[in-house]
C-alpha cells in the first residue's frame, strides 16, 4: 500500500508499477470537498481517472 504524496494519477500508476498492491489518494479528496463539496469530489476522481486511462 503506498498512503502519502498520491497527488496525480501519474503518482498512482508509478507506485502501481514499483509494486504497490493498493493507493491511497486522501489529500486530493480532501481538497475537493473542501472547494466544491461533493461535487469537488467527483471532479477530482474524475481528473485522476482521465489521467490514468489516456
Amino acid at each position: 500500500f503506498v498512503d502519502t504524496g498520491i497527488r496525480s494519477g501519474t503518482d498512482v500508476l508509478k507506485a502501481l508499477a514499483l509494486g504497490a498492491r493498493a493507493v491511497l489518494i486522501g489529500r486530493p479528496i480532501l481538497y475537493g470537498l473542501a472547494c466544491g463539496g461533493q461535487d469537488g469530489v467527483r471532479r477530482v476522481l474524475g481528473i485522476l481517472k482521465r489521467e490514468l486511462v489516456y
